[in-house]
């Protein structure tokens, strides 16, 4: 089965190409504004490397929200082009940092964070909102990785997640069962158009 995958939920956004369990192409780039101009010419060259691809994975957060936006957007637009249904996957399963036990922890604002925890290689809690103290308390030992440092967790592995991992997991999950729809962990703040005069 070849997978196309994309994951655009942190600073680094990253392309990756499997055909079966060999990786055609993996490509990345730093956009810490997400910027996504790059992104394409990343999906043009692992098209041309892997060809058609059997199914198209997107990394649907939790992160970024413009991020996470684009990337459903340009699967969706792939996936259909292609005569496909876009899969979507938690972007935390593309981390790997220790095989028994580990936990991801990301800043979410306002002085809270997103804590999932994996067990055996296997998403066993969350990802969940905590406040500071809700998160400290629940991470205690585990190894903690994430996609930047935190102050508050000074021993945190700073990583992003992995578009090949993220494939790989994709296919011991039949993700075909599960839709490209993000994962907002709190309402996205929307600021209403003021009415315009006269209407």
């Amino acid at each position: 089965m070849k997978i196309l995958a994309i994951e655009t939920s942190t600073p680094r956004t990253e392309v990756a190409f499997l055909d079966g369990t060999h990786v055609c192409f993996a490509e990345s780039f730093e956009a810490p504004r997400r910027e996504t101009g790059p992104l394409f010419s990343l999906l043009e060259r692992a098209l041309a490397t892997g060809g058609n691809p059997d199914r198209v994975l997107i990394g649907t957060g939790p992160g970024s929200y413009n991020g996470i936006r684009a990337g459903i957007a340009t699967a969706e637009a792939l996936a259909m082009g292609f005569g496909l249904r876009a899969m979507g996957l938690c972007s935390l399963w593309g981390y790997e940092l220790n095989p028994t036990a580990f936990t991801v922890v990301g800043d979410a604002r306002s002085q809270q964070f997103y804590v999932a925890h994996f067990q055996n290689g296997e998403l066993r809690r969350g990802p969940e909102l905590l406040s500071e103290a809700e998160a400290l308390t629940q991470v205690g030992e585990l190894p903690v990785t994430g996609p930047a440092p935190l102050a508050a967790f000074p021993g945190l592995i700073s990583a992003f997640p992995s578009a090949i991992r993220l494939a790989r997991v994709a296919v011991q999950l039949d993700a075909t069962r599960h839709p490209a729809l993000p994962i907002y962990l709190k309402p996205a703040h929307i600021t209403s158009c003021k009415p315009s005069k006269g209407s």
